[in-house]
């Protein structure tokens, strides 16, 4: 859930602010998971040759 509509949501009384800081605490750490994932990983970078 991007943390526009967490904040939308809590803006608008939808959920509680408690409730707010746990969704956007969740969907920070999945957003440094998918991040971790996509980038390659180091050792196959240091093994390309330097142009």
């Amino acid at each position: 859930m991007p943390l526009t509509v967490i904040l939308a949501d809590y803006l608008s009384g939808v959920i509680s602010a408690r409730e707010a800081l746990k969704r956007s605490k969740m969907q920070a750490i999945e957003d440094l998971i998918r991040a971790v994932q996509a980038e390659p990983p180091r050792r196959a970078m240091e093994q390309q040759p330097h142009l």
